[in-house]
């Protein structure tokens, strides 16, 4: 049973990885990260730390109703959890895409044209911040489309326009989500690149993930590739060869594989969890990890008498 103390030293360490993370020096993975945030929400889902990590950050946008929930996706780790998920869609056609590590953005056409961009936010609410997106890399003004059609995707600074533009700042994922809500010296989001991967329509135009993908490709949008299987063995053949070196050669950063039930009607039909589709998983990669030299160790002294590094 969990005790107060462990549930108080869990969010002790969340609030401290949060903080650092967002002055660019991350102190864990952001797999740990989840891991400890989802051992906390299972121990005491009302704490007041997780209702303070998933509300929107007060930037000075404009707040705006979502027109529908912009869930996140459950993850996979490892082969024996991907196989667990492969359990519950038996036989269906899976489409893949690449897990872009950016800042989620949700676009609205009316009538052909960009008339809204949103953040994410919580899910339920976002922020307006469409004058920066409509200088964004990846982001037509207008499309061949009549009726009305939300365009969802990410954020992201490319390596490339990162080592040129952005040489001072710690990592890409940070930059993408700082400079695309800046509100003074916007122009930095000329630098950045919207790169989509879900398409909604009314009337719809589109019957599986791949017509979507292909479909927002001939609209002029920046997309990630799209391939599709029912092999399981398949899938983890691909993600083992990101892992062996197609990611580093990538000129973007993405930390996984998205893994979905390709018909959109089934898809629907699965349903959520919570906001979570169940009908796709994020397969992620392991963490990076590299050699460092420890040049010292800090002690100190709790409340408690405890003594640690």
């Amino acid at each position: 049973m969990a005790t107060a103390p462990h549930i108080a030293a869990l969010v002790t360490r969340l609030e401290a990885a949060s903080t650092a993370y967002y002055n660019g020096a991350p102190l864990i993975e952001d797999s740990v990260f989840d891991a400890l945030l989802l051992e906390l929400w299972r121990l005491d889902p009302t704490n007041a730390f997780i209702a303070k990590i998933l509300a929107p950050d007060p930037s000075g946008w404009p707040k705006v109703t979502l027109p529908f929930v912009l869930g996140s996706l459950d993850k996979s780790v490892s082969d024996a959890d991907f196989d667990k998920w492969m359990a519950t869609v038996p036989g269906c056609e899976l489409a893949i895409t690449r897990k872009l590590d950016g800042m989620s953005l949700l676009l609205k056409f009316v009538g052909g044209v960009l008339v809204q961009a949103m953040t994410r936010g919580d899910g339920v609410t976002g922020e307006d911040i469409t004058r920066n997106v409509r200088i964004m890399q990846g982001v037509p003004l207008t499309i061949p489309f009549e009726g009305t059609a939300y365009v969802r995707g990410e954020v992201i600074v490319t390596k490339s326009d990162f080592a040129k533009f952005f040489p001072n700042e710690s990592n890409t994922r940070n930059t993408a989500g700082g400079t695309a809500k800046r509100q003074a010296n916007y122009e930095k989001s000329r630098h950045l690149t919207v790169m989509c991967y879900n398409l909604t329509t009314s009337p719809n135009v589109t019957n599986t993930r791949k017509q979507e993908i292909y479909t927002m490709v001939d609209w002029g949008f920046k997309c990630t590739p799209v391939t599709a299987t029912k092999s399981a063995a398949a899938v983890k053949t691909m993600r083992q060869d990101f892992i062996n070196g197609l990611r580093a050669a990538l000129d973007y950063d993405i930390d996984g594989l998205v893994i979905e039930v390709n018909d959109s009607a089934a898809f629907e039909a699965m349903g959520k969890s919570g906001m979570n589709p169940l009908g796709a998983t994020a397969f992620k990669f392991d963490p990076e990890s590299g050699v460092t030299t420890l040049l010292g160790v800090d002690w100190q002294v709790g409340k408690s008498g405890r003594v640690t590094p």
